[in-house]
């Protein structure tokens, strides 16, 4: 299968894995030789190198090194770090929200889960596949923010997005030291949230670290109880709940016409 070099126009594919079989080339050559020069050392009572290497690198696992399945152990740890490589390189996982991202470097982080194998077909699938699926993905970050607001406070709409939305168990409160921040994943939907506004204005996806989530994380110390920025205003409260309110309602509305769109009859019509 020929990729689309649209896809990832910032990445030769064909060098790319052209590389990795010159380098799996070298070490298996390196391996072969380690086993040659194991049964020497064995073989004259001077000791294992598998030993040597795991006592010198104790916190390296070396013992693969001498197993059956050592060479495609090596391959899979190389396909790991390219496919991350040519996923951050196409762009692609700026259309994913949080949820979808948290899987994807779950699936490449797993030791124990076979990874399809980097070659030219699967890379053409699997970026021809999401490439195609992006705008859906976006959308996705945007209905399930939505999806996740809680309906216990009348400001937030089971229909649209308003003006204002509330969250649920986003600080903790000390009388005596103040607000503090709380696990929640839904800290993970104001970056969600924020992306989809930069992206539905236009400008670039703002980088992780001084996202929204990040900046409202620091934020919260003390007796201090609010942030704002050009899209938002936001206030937190002793009960742990987060008040936002957009700045910016043009982008709102685009963001309710994602949700029209995916679920029609369900927003009010404009008065």
């Amino acid at each position: 299968m020929v990729i689309d070099s649209n896809l990832i126009p910032s990445v030769s594919i064909e060098a790319m894995l052209m590389t990795k079989q010159s380098a799996l080339e070298k070490i298996d050559q390196a391996l072969r030789l380690l086993d040659e020069a194991q049964e020497l050392t064995i073989k004259f009572g001077m000791g294992n190198i598998e030993d040597w290497l795991i006592h010198k690198h104790k916190s390296v696992y070396c013992s693969p090194i001498f197993s059956d399945n050592r060479l495609h152990k090596v391959e899979q740890d190389m396909d790991r770090c390219g496919w991350k490589y040519l996923m951050d390189q196409s762009g692609l996982i700026t259309f994913m929200d949080a949820k979808r991202r948290s899987q994807w470097r779950e699936t490449l982080n797993d030791d124990r889960q076979e990874l399809p194998k980097l070659d030219n077909n699967n890379i053409a699938h699997t970026f021809e596949e999401l490439y195609s699926k992006r705008i859906e993905m976006f959308e996705d970050g945007v209905i399930n923010v939505f999806k996740r607001l809680s309906w216990d406070f009348k400001t937030n709409s089971p229909c649209l997005f308003g003006k204002k939305i509330i969250m649920n168990q986003m600080v903790d409160y000390n009388p005596k030291w103040g607000f503090s921040n709380t696990y929640s994943e839904s800290r993970d939907q104001l970056g969600d949230l924020e992306r989809a506004m930069f992206m539905l204005d236009g400008q670039p996806e703002p980088d992780h670290r001084v996202n929204l989530a990040t900046k409202f994380t620091k934020s919260v110390s003390g007796k201090n109880n609010v942030f704002e920025d050009d899209l938002f205003a936001m206030k937190w409260y002793k009960k742990g709940s987060l008040h936002v309110t957009f700045k910016r309602l043009d982008l709102v509305d685009k963001m309710n016409k994602i949700i029209a769109e995916r679920y029609p009859n369900v927003l009010p019509e404009r008065i």
